[in-house]
């Protein structure tokens, strides 16, 4: 047997380490994550007959999943991130059997709750053109600014709060149609972030017709309501009798009798003392029948009147404005009142005159 110089052995080969990559490795819960990697191998220990490369996937330690090793180690495989997964990091972990080697490898996996929708309010919702400003606002908008369109034109923007929020006053231009007009609000530089709100223009009110007896004059006052306690001096008054008028109660004054004829006249000589003083004393007692009479007949005087005559007042008629044509004159004459009167006599009379001697 020859002996030669000693051969040396080759070198040990190097164990990769572990490796997992997740995709994507951020998203809201059930967003499904595909995982690829390698496990440390060692192929002088993976040479025995049933031995096993295998991995297995734990998501915040518990299995979501398992996979096959190939020859060089590596693996793929999927899961969903899990519904009730709460926001901010979570692990995944790799755990690796390639024969009797084992190893681990771990990646984040962080979870965004999805952002609320955009939503947009106008209040009032609706006005006149020129007049109208009413309130913009909205909520669950992820950017620093939004944009106003009116009818898809851009007429302004707003800064938006770090509460995704923001208020904003739109003013409805003059001589703007009349109608349903449509506001939207889009995040700046991303339109997909958008809401849509609806305002309506109102026509104006229609203006008030002057009333027909609105002409800017002022009414002229009417007569004077008339004091039923004083006199009115064109008002004759009914106790003062006209002496004009004739008293319906004051008779006239007998008419003397004619002297009677003197049969001695024819003869010239003087008449018979018996007839003169008979014819005296006839006549002076027809004057004092005639006086009697006038003087129980006498027209009553103003302090009678109050004793025995009463009067009641009654309601007269409105009086009446008379208005002429231009260039004419009215003229108001006083008549005698149409109505009724009534006099009442009390049961208070004077004594009766005593008869003349």
């Amino acid at each position: 047997m020859a002996w030669g110089p000693p051969v040396a052995a080759p070198p040990a080969q190097a164990r990769a380490p572990a490796s997992v990559v997740l995709t994507p490795d951020t998203g809201p819960p059930g967003t499904p994550v595909a995982v690829s990697g390698s496990c440390e191998t060692d192929p002088e220990t993976n040479t025995a007959v049933g031995s096993t490369s295998r991995v297995d996937l734990h998501w915040d330690g518990s299995p979501v999943g398992s996979a096959d090793l190939t020859d060089d180690g590596a693996f793929e495989l999927a899961f969903s991130v899990p519904d009730d997964a709460g926001p901010g990091p979570h692990p995944v972990t790799a755990d690796c059997r390639y024969g009797a080697v084992r190893s681990t490898a771990t990646a984040t996996f962080t979870v965004a709750l999805p952002a609320p929708e955009p939503v947009v309010t106008l209040a009032p919702d609706e006005g006149e053109a020129g007049t109208a400003q009413p309130v913009l606002s909205g909520s669950g908008f992820d950017c620093p600014v939004v944009e106003l369109l009116w009818d898809g034109a851009v007429v302004g923007t707003s800064a938006v709060s770090a509460e995704a929020a923001f208020q904003a006053v739109v003013e409805i231009p003059a001589g703007e149609t009349t109608g349903e007009h449509a506001l939207l609000v889009q995040c700046a530089g991303d339109p997909g972030r958008s809401a849509e709100a609806a305002f309506t223009v109102t026509a104006p009110e229609p203006s008030p017709e002057p009333s027909p007896t609105d002409t800017g004059l002022v009414p002229s006052p009417g007569p004077p309501t008339p004091d039923p306690l004083t006199p009115d001096p064109l008002t004759p008054d009914p106790l003062t009798p006209d002496p004009l008028t004739p008293d319906p109660l004051t008779p006239d004054p007998p008419t003397p009798l004619p002297p009677p004829p003197n049969p001695n006249s024819g003869g010239g000589g003087a008449a018979p003392v018996g007839w003169v003083v008979g014819s005296g004393l006839l006549g002076a007692g027809l004057l004092a029948a005639a006086g009697a009479a006038f003087l129980a007949q006498r027209q009553r005087g103003p302090r009678w009147v109050r004793e025995h005559v009463s009067t009641r007042l009654r309601p007269s008629p409105g009086t009446t404005q008379v208005t002429g044509p231009p260039g004419h004159c009215v003229r108001l004459e006083p008549r005698a009142d149409p109505g009724e009167q009534t006099v009442q006599e009390e049961d208070r009379c004077p004594p009766p005159l005593s008869p003349l001697p």
